[in-house]
């Protein structure tokens, strides 16, 4: 039988095929933005590895799915199809990195706010007045600095 003329009851398994390929696909792809946004620095990281292989798969299992459920049947041209999902995949590939680096820069930010706040403010203990004196003051004392 080709493809066209399979019975409708034959289509399941392949719909129920693309449908847990497809969650696993954005499972990992969760979990790799999850990683990749809550870190920073993260050149080299391996989810970019999981981002740039698995987006054309989820963008190619999404259309997939999709045109069985429709059409009722199964792609004929799946390499022409290929070649459209796979550079959209890149693409949002690309979009969810910068997407997820753009959070873990401002998870960054704020997480060093206190510090930078302490290390401008202005102290009474410091020789210059906005940091605190390297030596405590027992040891200064000792020594019989100022």
């Amino acid at each position: 039988m080709t493809p066209e003329t399979e019975p409708q009851s034959s289509l399941w398994p392949r719909i129920l095929l693309s449908a847990v390929l497809l969650a696993a696909y954005a499972m990992a792809m969760a979990w790799a933005f999850h990683m990749q946004s809550m870190e920073w620095p993260h050149e080299g990281s391996m989810a970019y590895v999981v981002f740039f292989l698995l987006c054309p798969g989820i963008v190619f299992q999404s259309f997939n799915l999709a045109y069985m459920l429709r059409a009722g049947r199964r792609l004929t041209r799946r390499a022409l199809t290929r070649l459209v999902t796979i550079p959209l995949g890149l693409v949002m590939a690309a979009f969810l990195s910068i997407w997820a680096s753009t959070l873990a820069m401002s998870g960054f930010e704020q997480a060093y706010v206190p510090f930078v706040t302490q290390v401008g403010a202005p102290t009474t203990r410091g020789p210059s007045g906005s940091l605190p004196h390297p030596v405590d003051s027992d040891a200064r004392a000792r020594l019989g600095w100022p």
